[in-house]
């Protein structure tokens, strides 16, 4: 798969030189030098989704502070970002209006570090500058007197300095001289490239998805909010709960009364089941392995005494979660809060559900000298029940994946979800 452009990185330093920061921009393919930017929103949304969901965003920043552009159409909805790692740099372009400012003042209680760019002093500045902790000048823009009389008029203000597009050695020693805490420019580096697989949207919702449905404390009320959100999840998941493989006198009216009645732990189990199969990369086939393994994992966990079949279910369900997405599975688990046994299993093949994922593996492939039956004897797994869990598994695959694989026309099913 052929590399693209996600983003570019430039270093932020201090007054000894030292990186402390980086900001992230919008870049790519075509646009790598400078970009061109048609909307502040989509600029933001695809440096934030590339930088958090295409690449490891600890070694693209060296652990240190990433500075993002922000519109202030994207300040009311914040994406789920750390105020430790992460300074909101408002675009100059902003009104500050009444509704504006009160969305500032929201993200500076949730702790969030505030900068202002292309920073220029007038009326419309007056009403931002005391939620500021970092106000960036364009050296190239404002003269060295203007800058002065930016600096003597907010002195009284707790805020630092940054000097952007500082280009030659004179310039830095000028702005030495003044009051600048922070610099940034082509002097001290031009904006790196970050390079790599970029997800499409569909991905970052589910692996989000994935992420929430595999948090340690989910309770039935979270859930239900979780999977309402998406209306061909919520659709499907009730089409499964009322299929034959869930026999009951009387059908399920709701995704509200199916959680109850099913409980948390096997409502997530189906709903990280319908979540992945939603990707455009997920074939037939894939869908049909995967919850092929999941089941086979569930019904042989069943028989070995001290496991639980819900995490043998998502240990075999997550062992195709590298083909699903089209990354590397160990990048995959560093950011999904799956147990560590979990993670172990689909790894390294240790642990009992490891042990018990080789197995399946090597079925699947007809490696019958693989298979070590003497020592899965001794946890109570013989060929007999072992071949027993493959065909319930093989025919539960069967009759699911037609569910699962039905386009669903969303209009027409959303009275079914309540």
């Amino acid at each position: 798969m052929t590399e693209t452009v996600l983003f570019a990185r430039q270093p932020i330093l201090n007054r000894k030189q030292e990186v402390i920061a980086y900001e992230l921009l919008f870049r790519n393919d075509l646009q790598t030098e400078r970009a061109v930017i048609e909307s502040d929103e989509k600029a933001t949304s695809s440096v934030i989704i590339n930088a958090f969901t295409s690449t490891q965003m600890s070694s693209v920043t060296n652990n240190k502070l990433a500075f993002i552009n922000f519109p202030a159409s994207m300040l009311k909805n914040m994406p789920d970002l750390s105020p430790d790692s992460v300074v909101l740099e408002l675009l100059e372009t902003i009104h500050y209006t009444p509704d504006v400012l009160e969305d500032v003042i929201a993200l500076k209680k949730r702790g969030f570090r505030v900068a202002l760019d292309d920073f220029l002093f007038k009326a419309e500045s007056k009403k931002i500058v005391r939620y500021a902790d970092i106000i960036k000048l364009d050296i190239q823009q404002i003269n060295k007197k203007g800058q002065r009389r930016c600096m003597d008029i907010m002195a009284k203000l707790d805020v630092d300095f940054l000097a952007e597009k500082v280009e030659t050695e004179s310039q830095f020693i000028d702005c030495m001289s003044m009051n600048y805490k922070y610099f940034q420019g082509f002097f001290f580096s031009k904006p790196d490239l970050i390079k790599g697989h970029a997800l499409a949207p569909d991905k970052w919702v589910v692996l989000e998805l994935i992420t929430e449905l595999n948090q340690k404390e989910l309770d039935i009320k979270k859930l239900y909010e979780i999977i309402s959100r998406d209306s061909i999840l919520s659709y499907k998941l009730l089409r499964l709960i009322n299929s034959s493989f869930y026999r009951r006198a009387k059908e399920i009216e709701s995704l509200h009364h199916g959680i109850v009645m099913l409980g948390v732990e096997k409502i997530k189990n189906w709903a990280n089941v319908v979540a992945l199969t939603q990707l455009e990369t997920s074939s037939e086939a894939l869908r049909h392995l995967a919850l092929e393994r999941a089941r086979f994992c569930e019904n042989l966990a069943f028989t070995v005494k001290g496991t639980d079949p819900q995490i043998a279910f998502t240990v075999g369900l997550f062992s195709c979660l590298d083909a699903f997405t089209l990354k590397p599975l160990q990048e995959l688990l560093t950011d999904l809060p799956l147990h560590e046994s979990i993670k172990e299993a689909l790894l390294h093949h240790k642990g009992v559900y490891g042990y018990l994922l080789h197995a399946i593996k090597a079925h699947e492939r007809a490696l019958w000298g693989k298979i070590k039956w003497q020592a899965l004897g001794k946890l109570g797994l013989t060929e007999e029940v072992f071949e027993q869990a493959y065909q319930d598994a093989l025919m539960l695959a069967d009759g699911i994946v037609p569910i699962l694989t039905e386009r669903v026309d969303v209009s027409n099913s959303s009275n079914q979800m309540s």
